[in-house]
């Protein structure tokens, strides 16, 4: 398995919670945008943050490997 698919995975598992939850809210805000857009956006931020959290470390690990001189 890839290396970015395997940290995908992780991080879904690692936060199975919050993204029902965010799940949800979408849900609801999709029937009524007016009514669910303070909490759709307030939880979304929260997700974005995880996403980019996995990101960060992906793509560090990636630097790395690319960064590291032959022997």
């Amino acid at each position: 398995m890839t290396k970015y698919k395997q940290y995908f995975q992780e991080m879904i598992a690692k936060n199975q919670d919050l993204f029902a939850d965010f799940k949800k809210i979408h849900d609801l805000f999709a029937a009524d945008r007016l009514k669910y857009q303070d909490q759709y956006n307030t939880q979304g931020a929260v997700v974005n943050e995880v996403i980019r959290e996995w990101e960060k470390r992906l793509c560090l690990r990636m630097e790395r490997i690319v960064h590291t001189p032959a022997i």
